[in-house]
């Protein structure tokens, strides 16, 4: 499925991405200037955080829940996801609606990922139900497990761009200790770019011209 939105940069050729990073790239295209249209015509990068940017994605059920999650989204909204990263305390996307819909997509991976794990946290009297707790939650709810906001929200212009989150987004786990190369971390869509198996979600090739 190719995205109107990118019609003009597609090749038929896909390229994976460079597992090295280019720290001029990333300081130009991801920088702290936040550039958000809820319009169609262009691929999204987000990130949203754990409730109080705390570790629950260190339970390797809770990170099934939220992909299970995606995968529905993914077919229900109809966007293609061209890179992902499930770290401990928040996650990075990367997707390409045919239809831009940005606040109906993340309601449809967020919500259903957080009632289904404090349902089962109350089933089990978890102790980690406690850390959910928020006094300013409004509703019938008194847990939390996402943080408050929208999270981080950018539109991506040009090829240079998207492939510049894609590195970024896949080489998290790297910068942050936890493995060695990119395409060690399970949770992520970095082994679909070299054709490796995935015991976790594939992620959408992307298949914009790379820079």
């Amino acid at each position: 499925m190719t995205v109107p939105f990118v019609r003009d940069l597609v090749n038929t050729k896909r390229t994976p991405s460079v597992p090295h990073r280019n720290p001029l790239l990333e300081q130009e295209e991801l920088g702290p200037k936040r550039k958000s249209f809820d319009t169609d015509g262009f691929a999204h990068e987000l990130t949203f955080s754990c409730y109080r940017r705390q570790r629950f994605f260190d339970e390797a059920w809770i990170r099934d829940v939220f992909l299970d999650c995606l995968r529905v989204a993914r077919k229900r909204h109809r966007f293609l996801v061209w890179a992902y990263v499930v770290m401990p305390e928040h996650v990075h996307l990367l997707v390409a609606p045919q239809r831009c819909n940005v606040r109906g997509i993340l309601r449809s991976i967020k919500q259903p990922t957080s009632q289904r794990v404090i349902a089962q946290l109350k089933r089990a009297r978890s102790p980690l139900l406690h850390r959910m707790e928020s006094r300013a939650r409004r509703g019938n709810s008194p847990y939390s497990f996402w943080q408050v906001g929208g999270g981080y929200d950018r539109n991506l212009f040009s090829s240079k761009a998207i492939w510049a989150a894609i590195e970024y987004i896949h080489q998290n786990p790297v910068r942050r200790g936890l493995v060695d190369q990119a395409e060690d971390w399970p949770w992520s869509s970095c082994r679909s770019y070299w054709e490796l198996p995935s015991s976790e979600m594939e992620g959408d090739r992307c298949d914009v011209w790379m820079p």
